[in-house]
């Protein structure tokens, strides 16, 4: 992923999109889950599962759909945001928690 006037933007096609314009609070949670990595701005890789896997760093705990969107919680950085329904090319259905 990479910001592209601001907005984060899928640099590869079969990457998450985690931040879309109109998908709220996900855009503060890449910011935070990179927050750490430096030139994240330059490009990053995300590694995501419904499974807990070595060397992950967060937990997002699904909240509920809306929209065909569904609300995660980061309680490690107390954050909300909302990830489109292209999570469904990678899963069947929503997972109850996505590791990072």
């Amino acid at each position: 992923m990479t910001s592209l006037m601001g907005e984060l933007v899928d640099d590869i096609e079969h990457s998450i999109f985690l931040s879309i314009v109109g998908v709220a609070g996900a855009d503060a949670m890449i910011d935070g889950v990179v927050a750490d990595i430096p030139d994240a701005e330059h490009g990053f890789t995300l590694i995501f599962s419904s499974t807990p896997f070595p060397g992950h760093q967060y937990r997002l705990d699904w909240q509920r759909e809306e929209s065909g969107c569904n609300g995660y919680y980061a309680e490690q950085l107390d954050i909300k945001g909302w990830i489109c329904r292209a999570l469904l090319k990678y899963f069947p259905e929503a997972p109850k928690q996505l590791y990072v």
